[in-house]
């Protein structure tokens, strides 16, 4: 077991200590790896959990703590731009919920120590009306039209893609405006995939909650019974398009761990009925060795049965990429070459996960074929 994956068991609560103590060399790649993974703040975590002779070297750790003041600076300002922006939507007459990123910070027992990142909304006109809607496919289609046309009445330059539009209406902050929390690939998958969202609209927009910072303002996040499925669906899309890190499945963990609190696995068949619906179930199952095999996690949370080999194939994915796949060179390589490089890059890359999820190994490449150009024919690329 790498040191690495030591420190972040330590930070979740489920080691106590090295196996061995880290030598100041071994600090020093933790440090660079908890960089590479966003994982900052939760190392810094485990750091605290730690007796005084496994510490990190004094100036290591001042630099350490340098870098927690300003994740919890960033937090901050992130809570509050959470609020801002669902105010402004609001008084326009829509209903609004912040998905992943601040909403999974307040599952963390230091919510301040997640590494925050782009401001995630999804936004619904006429909630009411769109709850009483039969018609999921039409509805998200207008949906999305709408809302790209609210955007393009603030912004000059609309950079829309097919399930969020960009909101630059931060300097600091990037913040995205969805009318669909994630998509999918295959076509069938998705049509699936915004029925389960229709089902849970209520259960999403009327759960509120406060941000820390933030006063008695509160925002709208999702339940954990469909964020296990959603956030499913959002790392997996995340290892098919820019890379997945360990901060995701970071964040999945307390999901599961927060569900397992609310329900006690009551709704685990609910949620798998609708993993399989979706074609995700050797997904899953690999999602799950990494939640109890690197995480350490309870058995009595996982969904399903977990599969060591798919599994270790998803964990070689997360520490070779890092964060959004920051740190894969040859991603780098291929997109310094163009377009049509990086389409093929990615079709030779996606075909590995074959074994986690074969759909959209089939799918992907219809897929971006299709939305390049839906994308190219309203506009919706700039430059």
């Amino acid at each position: 077991m790498s040191r690495f994956v030591e420190l972040i068991q330590i930070s979740l609560g489920n080691r106590e200590h090295f196996t061995v103590k880290p030598t100041d060399e071994e600090w020093e790649e933790l440090f660079n790896t908890c960089m590479e993974q966003a994982l900052m703040g939760v190392g810094f975590e485990g750091i605290q959990r730690l007796s005084v002779d496994e510490k990190p070297p004094f100036q290591l750790l001042i630099d350490w703590v340098n870098y927690i003041h300003k994740i919890e600076d960033k937090n901050r300002r992130t809570n509050m731009c959470c609020v801002g922006v669902s105010q402004r939507f609001a008084k326009d007459g829509y209903s609004t919920c912040v998905i992943k990123g601040q909403g999974n910070s307040l599952l963390y027992p230091n919510p301040m120590s997640r590494n925050s990142g782009d401001v995630d909304i999804w936004v619904v006109k006429d909630l009411e009306k769109s709850i009483g809607r039969s018609d999921v496919g039409n509805w998200v289609d207008e949906n999305r039209r709408d809302v790209i046309g609210y955007v393009g009445k603030i912004v000059d330059t609309i950079e829309a893609r097919v399930h969020h539009v960009e909101f630059p209406v931060k300097s600091d902050i990037t913040i995205e405006v969805h009318y669909l929390p994630m998509f999918m690939y295959s076509i069938p998958a998705q049509r699936k995939f915004e029925a389960f969202c229709h089902s849970h609209l209520k259960d999403i927009f009327y759960n509120k909650v406060k941000l820390p910072n933030c006063g008695d303002d509160e925002i709208a996040v999702p339940d954990q019974v469909f964020n296990s499925v959603f956030q499913m669906v959002h790392v997996l899309r995340h290892l098919f398009e820019e890379g997945i890190g360990m901060r995701q499945l970071v964040d999945y963990y307390y999901v599961l761990c927060r569900l397992y609190e609310d329900t006690k696995g009551e709704r685990n068949a609910y949620i798998m009925q609708w993993v399989r619906e979706l074609g995700m179930e050797k997904f899953a199952t690999a999602l799950m060795w990494v939640m109890s095999d690197v995480l350490g996690m309870d058995e009595r949370m996982l969904l399903c049965v977990p599969d060591e080999k798919r599994g270790k194939l998803l964990y070689e994915e997360v520490m070779a990429a890092g964060n959004f796949g920051f740190f894969d060179k040859s991603k780098g390589e291929w997109m310094r070459k163009g377009v049509l490089f990086m389409f093929i890059w990615k079709i030779k890359r996606n075909s590995r996960y074959w074994s986690l999820c074969p759909q959209e190994v089939v799918w992907g490449p219809i897929f971006r074929i299709w939305h390049y150009c839906w994308r190219k024919k309203n506009g919706y690329i700039p430059g």
